[in-house]
């Protein structure tokens, strides 16, 4: 596994071959992840990384453990969110999200990288996607994994090894995917926002001309959630009608999940806001002021992670505590 120092030199010298502008942020400054095509993302990432450990971008609960993937190939699980045990994912790039189906997990990354556990996250193998682009998101439903990445690649599963290529009919950097009562949901750069009954057949949704740039999706129990911009979250029971059910300024949010009769949202900064009736969110005390980049619940409690390899954990959503930044 790359070591900070090699990962930070590295993502440097790619930088100023492009032609980049290099900025230098003080130690322990927030990052936000890499960006599809956003240089400027990935240089802060790299300067806050340097000296930390493996920054985490996205946690899943398989149905016994907690499992985070992240920078350089990092993979954590854990039992309960609060003891965890770095695994071996046999691959040294940038792995962007995860998602489970049981004890099937699937992590994605950057240049096509899929790797697969068969047990809950304890072992992993590398397999085949048949892409070299990066893929920045992985979701399960209706017995189908779905992979979304750039130049509107969309690689669908029945068993996370063998993967297909779907036409969407788009060629914008997706960047988010999530499934809930049947349907799928993609969303991604030009405003760009996606529509399956069966992850394989996908018809465009059309938005109002203001909306602004689309984030991370997600379903919360029962209706659809997307971050936009930087600090609204639109809600839509249908996928096709949306409302904004939060203005969060100056919140820059990353992630939202469902669990424990509450909504959880994060983002930079270490910001956390919390929902338990519709509309009406409050914004929580938060341990760290690292950029937390996922949020899920299993295990009767809430883990966040982010920047530095932050972890928190939070049994009703309101009161969080810092597992482990190293």
């Amino acid at each position: 596994m790359k070591t900070r120092a090699h990962s930070f030199h590295s993502t440097i010298a790619a930088l100023a071959a492009a032609g980049g502008l290099i900025h230098f942020a003080a130690a322990g400054e927030d990052a936000a992840p890499a960006a599809l095509g956003d240089s400027g993302s990935k240089l802060r990432e790299a300067v806050q990384d340097c000296a930390c450990a493996a920054s985490l971008y996205k946690v899943v609960f398989t149905g016994t453990r907690f499992c985070c993937a992240g920078q350089d190939g990092t993979i954590r699980t854990s039992g309960d969110g609060l003891e965890w045990q770095d695994r071996d994912s046999h691959t040294d790039v940038h792995l962007r999200s995860v998602s489970a189906a049981d004890d099937k997990v699937v992590a994605v990354g950057d240049h096509g990288v899929i790797v697969l556990s068969r047990d809950a996250g304890e072992t992993w193998e590398k397999v085949e996607s048949g892409v070299r682009v990066d893929l920045s998101d992985v979701a399960f439903g209706g017995g189908l994994f779905v992979a979304v990445g750039s130049g509107g690649a969309i690689l669908t599963s029945a068993d996370g090894h063998q993967w297909d290529r779907q036409d969407c009919g788009s060629g914008s950097d997706l960047r988010s995917v999530s499934c809930g009562e049947g349907q799928w949901l993609v969303s991604g750069g030009a405003r760009t926002l996606l529509w399956s009954e069966d992850g394989k057949n996908w018809t465009p949704v059309s938005m109002d001309g203001s909306t602004p740039c689309f984030g991370r999706t997600a379903f919360l129990g029962d209706s659809f959630a997307m971050i936009v911009g930087r600090s609204m979250v639109l809600r839509s029971f249908d996928s096709w009608s949306w409302q904004t059910e939060l203005r969060a300024d100056p919140a820059h949010l990353r992630a939202i999940a469902s669990g424990a009769g509450a909504d959880v949202a994060v983002g930079e900064a270490g910001n956390i806001l919390v929902s338990r009736r519709r509309g009406h969110w409050k914004e929580c005390p938060s341990p760290t002021r690292r950029a937390l980049y996922g949020v899920g619940f299993g295990c009767d409690g809430f883990v966040a992670v982010g920047a530095g390899g932050v972890i928190l954990f939070s049994e009703d959503g309101f009161s969080w505590e810092s597992v482990e930044a190293r």
